[in-house]
């Protein structure tokens, strides 16, 4: 891995973890594409970028997470918060860590074609799911456990490549009639202690991975991702009701349906 790699995938993970495409797919490819290697070690890689990311939620959000464990505590709206981010996050454990096990075993033996044309298709459930989703009137503060329990689930869904894990808790907030604004701070709130869960899972791996691909390159990459992360975070705050996603993950997803089938003819 070279500097320009490195960069090129800190933006890639930066801007892609905020829109509702996959930013684990869309950093595989481009390891897979880019550098060649094994979509196993891929899927390590990308999960690994994540860490920038997750440093730059912990700075975003910095505040809003330290009222919630005040919240647990002294109770008021920030304690209906806590609980709502607690379940859902042991929900997104309990569903995601045996989908990503038995993924992980699948894709050591997948060829890259169908790993790429997999992320295809699940970027354009993610884009129908985005489109059809009503949006409603409700807010941050009137969050339920049910809500809790079907975010989560689907938060843990999310962690195969090409499932938009934004994009997945984004749809399922709309149908539980959030407003889009509402729907996009949640979902960027449950994001730090889903990436942080999922770190803590593949630590080991992510090291070795790291290692193999060069660390001093990783780092800046996790420089790169963490510096755009905390960009389009802010962005997408301010101009959230105004934006359709959908349009970007179906986009996004044909064209990766599409460019295997165009290498095997050219093949």
């Amino acid at each position: 891995m070279d500097v320009w790699t490195a960069v090129l995938a800190g933006v890639v993970q930066g801007v892609t973890e905020w829109l509702p495409i996959s930013s684990e797919g869309q950093a595989t490819m481009v390891m897979m594409n880019l550098l060649g290697i094994k979509p196993s070690e891929a899927m390590d890689l990308a999960l690994w970028l994540h860490s920038g990311t997750l440093l730059a939620v912990l700075f975003r959000f910095g505040r809003p997470y330290w009222k919630t464990v005040v919240g647990i505590v002294k109770g008021g709206k920030w304690r209906r918060l806590a609980w709502f981010l607690i379940a859902a996050t042991v929900v997104t454990g309990v569903v995601g860590v045996p989908i990503y096990k038995a993924l992980k075993h699948a894709f050591s033996a997948a060829a890259g074609d169908m790993v790429q044309a997999a992320i295809g298709a699940a970027l354009i459930v993610t884009g129908i799911l985005l489109r059809v989703a009503p949006e409603g009137l409700r807010d941050r503060w009137s969050v339920r456990l049910s809500d809790a329990l079907i975010v989560g689930a689907g938060q843990g869904v999310s962690i195969i490549p090409g499932i938009s894990r934004s994009g997945t808790t984004m749809a399922l907030l709309l149908w539980r009639r959030f407003d889009g604004g509402e729907a996009v701070w949640l979902s960027f709130y449950l994001a730090g202690p889903a990436m942080l869960g999922a770190l803590v899972l593949e630590l080991k791996e992510g090291m070795k991975a790291a290692k193999a691909m060069g660390g001093e390159w990783m780092l800046v990459a996790i420089g790169t991702s963490f510096v755009v992360s905390l960009l389009c975070m802010e962005a997408l705050l301010r101009v959230a009701r105004r934006l359709d996603f959908s349009k970007v993950c179906i986009v996004l997803g044909s064209i990766a349906l599409v460019v295997p089938l165009v290498l095997d003819l050219l093949g």
